[in-house]
C-alpha cells in the first residue's frame, strides 16, 4: 500500500489512492503505517478534513504509529537509531560528520528534490 499510494500521489490520482486504501484496510484495518500514508496522501491533495478524519479514526481505534528507525552496520556491529536520536554514545561525532557530508554535497551542487515530501 505504501508504495502504491506514493506512486498514485505522484501521478495525482487521489481516487485510486482512496480505492487502494479502502481495499487494504479491509485486509489489515489496524496497520498504522497505512493510515499515515493515506493521511499524507490526503494532505498532498489539500483534503484537510480527510486528514483529520483519518487521524481521529486512528486515535479512537487506538491505532498508534510506532516511530520508524534506521540502522547501519559498521565493522560488524549493527547500530539502530531514530530521527534526532541522541542516545548513541557517539551521537555528537555522528551528527558532526553528517553536517560535513551535507555541506560537501551542497558544495558539489547537490540539491534535494523536496517537491514530493
Amino acid at each position: 500500500m505504501g508504495g502504491t499510494a506514493w506512486s498514485l500521489r505522484i501521478h495525482g490520482d487521489m481516487d485510486l489512492v482512496k480505492l487502494a486504501a479502502n481495499k487494504y484496510f479491509e485486509l489489515d484495518p489496524e496497520n498504522a503505517g497505512k493510515c499515515v500514508v493515506l493521511s499524507n496522501a490526503y494532505a498532498t491533495f489539500g483534503y484537510w478534513d480527510s486528514v483529520v478524519e483519518v487521524r481521529e479514526m486512528m486515535r479512537s481505534s487506538g491505532i498508534i504509529k510506532e516511530p520508524g528507525y534506521s540502522w547501519i552496520e559498521v565493522q560488524g556491529e549493527v547500530h539502530f537509531f531514530l530521527r534526532d536520536d541522541k542516545s548513541h554514545k557517539l551521537s555528537t561525532q555522528i551528527y558532526e560528520l553528517i553536517k560535513v557530508m551535507t555541506s560537501s554535497l551542497k558544495d558539489a551542487g547537490y540539491a534535494p528534490d523536496l517537491s514530493s515530501t
